[in-house]
């Protein structure tokens, strides 16, 4: 793949972190505030006549950790906490002082037409193999990584850049947010792939990206980044990807009592618990796009919001989901029969499922309540050979003293979100 920078220019500008700590700027760092440290103490010790003494001996050297592959990164940052392993998917995602988890599995999903034949990657939790995505490069893994600030001050470090490690402007290695989880993703050569991953894209390289900022109020929120890459000599056409979701909110209602929702005047997919009385106490989970390659989608980058049906055999059933063309057709809208979905409430087609208004009962709403699933996706677009495209996405939980109040703070937590990334990452607002 060559030592290229998880840079990516785009008509907004650069999608470089901005606010990324650098190998150079750790050890600048580091020495002003021992100079500093070093003047406070000459001045605090002893009387003016007396110079302080030499304690002797040279200190203690400070350990710097090492890059370690994980075969399942435990991921803390602020009030979140998420696994993250070899085979791309997010796991187990909860606040860190809650037992209970809010997400049993995430994944990027991406396909798309090479050589007129439809190809995709996914983890999901609808049949074996759960995914044809993995970390194991020729035998060996490339990540999961946990990376602080600490390990860019790692002189000893032989950082991954050839497979796709972030790097600045001057090829050093860099930290989005205060700390991350960084993997690079292949398509798995490990196990049997059939059904929807029997048919991976040819040449993928994927760098992911996990992080989070130490700010109060982007705390229930966390960054993911997907730096896609075509490693192929063949164009991709119609490219398309899709945010899948298997959220469980069992620490405030019964297990499988959940349901799905869209925001789409904000572009966000929600779970929340579907027992509970729009009165009482609610959280919500929480997926959106940041920045995708498409453009033309008005919806803050979807294009389409899908239903995955646990264990049914119907038109949004993951029991009949079993080949790559139903994959592309999940993520541009359609059934598994490739179809248009049709709103219950209007009998009209629709490329987005549940967007109607559970507090007042309008529109399509999930019914009944049950373990859910949902795919929030964006296409189409291109990525030419050895082309480089970004996606990047959020992760968050959010509570409220009722179901507005809940759904009012997943939106502002979004827009917040929204912002930050784009002063931070393209430097400008939106």
């Amino acid at each position: 793949m060559g030592s290229r920078t998880a840079s990516s220019e785009s008509d907004s500008g650069s999608l470089r972190w901005k606010g990324e700590r650098t190998f150079r700027q750790s050890r600048l760092r580091s020495g002003v505030c021992l100079l500093s440290l070093l003047s406070l103490l000459w001045i605090g010790c002893g009387d003016d006549d007396d110079p302080p003494t030499d304690p002797g001996g040279d200190p203690d050297p400070v350990e710097l950790p090492d890059l370690v592959a994980e075969e399942v990164a435990t991921f803390q940052v602020v009030d979140l906490e998420v696994r993250v392993d070899r085979d791309g998917q997010l796991t187990e995602g909860k606040r860190i002082d809650n037992e209970a988890y809010a997400i049993f599995i995430s994944s990027l999903w991406i396909g798309g037409m090479v050589a007129g034949e439809p190809h995709a990657n996914i983890a999901w939790d609808g049949g074996s193999p759960w995914s044809n995505f993995s970390s194991l490069v020729n035998g060996e893994p490339i990540g999961p990584y946990i990376v602080t600030s600490d390990h860019l001050a790692n002189e000893e470090i032989e950082w991954p850049i050839a497979h796709g490690y972030p790097t600045n402007d001057d090829g050093e290695p860099v930290v989005y947010g205060d700390s991350m989880v960084w993997s690079a993703l292949r398509t798995a050569t490990d196990r049997q792939l059939n059904g929807p991953t029997s048919s991976p894209m040819p040449g993928l390289e994927i760098g992911m990206s996990v992080f989070g900022v130490a700010d109060e109020d982007l705390d229930n929120v966390l960054f993911l980044r997907y730096d896609i890459h075509n490693g192929s000599d063949q164009i991709w056409d119609d490219v398309y990807v899709g945010l899948y979701s298997d959220s469980d909110l069992s620490f405030i209602g019964p297990p499988g009592g959940n349901r799905t929702m869209y925001i789409g005047d904000q572009g966000i997919t929600v779970t929340y618990a579907g027992t509970l009385p729009m009165n009482q106490p609610q959280w919500m989970s929480a997926f959106a796009f940041l920045t995708t390659p498409t453009e033309d989608a008005p919806q803050h980058r979807v294009t389409s919001h899908r239903l995955m049906v646990k264990n049914a055999e119907d038109l949004y059933g993951e029991t009949n989901f079993t080949t790559p063309e139903q994959v592309l057709w999940a993520m541009q809208g359609l059934t598994n029969l490739g179809s248009p979905m049709i709103d219950p409430s209007t009998g009209e087609g629709t490329l987005f499922a549940v967007d109607g208004d559970p507090s007042s009962g309008t529109g399509w709403i999930d019914n009944p309540p049950r373990d859910v699933r949902g795919l929030m996706s964006s296409g189409p677009f291109t990525i030419e050979a050895d082309g480089t495209e970004t996606v990047f996405a959020i992760w968050l939980l959010a509570e409220g003293d009722d179901f507005a109040g809940a759904r009012a703070a997943v939106i502002g937590s979004v827009i917040r979100a929204r912002r930050e990334a784009y002063r931070l990452v393209v430097g400008r607002t939106e």
